[in-house]
């Protein structure tokens, strides 16, 4: 998790050019994000098995980091209430679905690409004391099939960030514009680029490894660069509001290891509790640390 990235093994731009792009094509790929670089095919196809494993009704499946899927889940539920329909894609093991809907007395539906997930989300939700009405559903993303203009609310929480194109990514965003009613909100709880460089500034300065924006385990995510994602966002959406957490992030990620060093930092440390109990109470972006961002958007009509 604190591991030094590994050095690129060859220039960018040798690199694309290698694969067949035109000058034209490598230049606009480098200037945009390194997402091109990467083999479609094999990165959705990595994203469905990866998940496929990781089918299960505990709760947090999905998330190493239990505190931070608090914080987002709590930052979400302050955006809704009673009489909704809310759509939430990549809903996983449906963990935030649930949580959400014991609180609002609204009618949720969630989706997910993995069979596995939806299952355990199912069972799951089975005895569990909700005030709204659920149901869940296998569908992609890229594919939902859903009428428009049919949900007050959709809600992501790191979908977006595992496709693996800007293409792929817009699509999906349009899609989700499409389903929306007229002045519909999507919560948006996705990653940037800039907050993990903005957290990696800070532990370099302190002595501690840059965090890599990848691993073995995510090797296609593809964070959004804010200033892209916030242009072409604007086109479709109010932008409401821009959340970051980045007290949690200080705290987890910058105090905690300085702490145990030279023993690992743990999610489930106590400390981390402390810290997501510090940031919900605060609720303050300070620095706009880490790679968490909540974008509030509401519809506008194009």
């Amino acid at each position: 998790m604190f591991s030094k990235r590994k050095p690129a093994s060859e220039n960018l731009f040798s690199t694309l050019i290698k694969s067949g792009k035109t000058f034209l094509e490598t230049v606009k790929c480098a200037a945009n994000s390194l997402s091109c670089m990467i083999d479609r095919k094999e990165a959705l196809k990595a994203v469905r098995e990866r998940y496929l494993k990781e089918a299960s009704t505990d709760k947090y499946a999905t998330s190493d980091d239990m505190n931070l899927r608090e914080i987002e889940i709590s930052a979400i539920s302050k955006h809704l209430f009673d009489g909704l329909k809310v759509l939430d894609i990549g809903c996983g093991n449906g963990y935030s679905t649930t949580s959400l809907a014991a609180i609002y007395e609204s009618n949720f539906l969630g989706l997910d690409l993995s069979e596995s997930m939806i299952e355990a989300a199912v069972q799951r939700s089975k005895g569990l004391k909700l005030n709204g009405s659920i149901q869940f559903r296998v569908a992609n993303v890229l594919d939902m099939q859903i009428e428009p203009e049919s949900f007050d609310v959709v809600i992501t929480e790191r979908l977006l960030i595992n496709l693996p194109t800007w293409e792929d990514q817009m699509t999906a965003i349009k899609s989700i514009y499409s389903i929306l009613k007229p002045n519909g909100r999507f919560l948006m709880m996705e990653a940037t680029l800039q907050g993990v460089d903005k957290l990696n500034t800070l532990r370099q300065k302190v002595g501690l490894n840059p965090i890599a924006h990848s691993t073995k385990k995510n090797w296609w995510i593809n964070r959004f660069n804010e200033e892209h994602i916030g242009k072409f966002l604007g086109e479709y959406f109010h932008i409401e509001k821009i959340q970051k957490f980045g007290m949690y992030f200080f705290i987890s990620r910058v105090i905690h290891p300085l702490i145990v060093a030279p023993e690992e930092p743990r999610f489930d440390s106590k400390i981390n509790e402390v810290a997501r109990k510090i940031a919900l109470e605060l609720d303050t972006d300070y620095d706009q640390l880490g790679h968490s961002a909540f974008f509030v958007l509401r519809k506008t009509q194009k």
